[in-house]
């Protein structure tokens, strides 16, 4: 899998959790769902970043692979 591939699993699992309603219109928008969907991936990468840390079990090799993560998920 690559790592876009992985930042749209990432998104997509948020994205049903995420409120999609545009506040002017009270309307649902897909583009809104996809955005909070990211926000909502980007806060539990940060978390899970944090948590790896606290245990001491964060190696370089992680922190390149989870930045590019991070990447690919903005990229969206």
């Amino acid at each position: 899998m690559t790592k876009k591939q992985e930042a749209e699993q990432w998104v997509n699992q948020f994205r049903y959790f995420a409120d999609g309603t545009d506040d002017d219109t009270d309307r649902f928008s897909p583009a809104i769902e996809k955005e909070n969907g990211k926000k909502c991936a980007l806060l539990a990468l940060e978390k899970v970043v944090e948590y790896c840390n606290k245990l001491g079990v964060y190696s370089y090799k992680h922190q390149k692979e989870l930045t590019q993560l991070k990447q690919e998920i903005e990229k969206l």
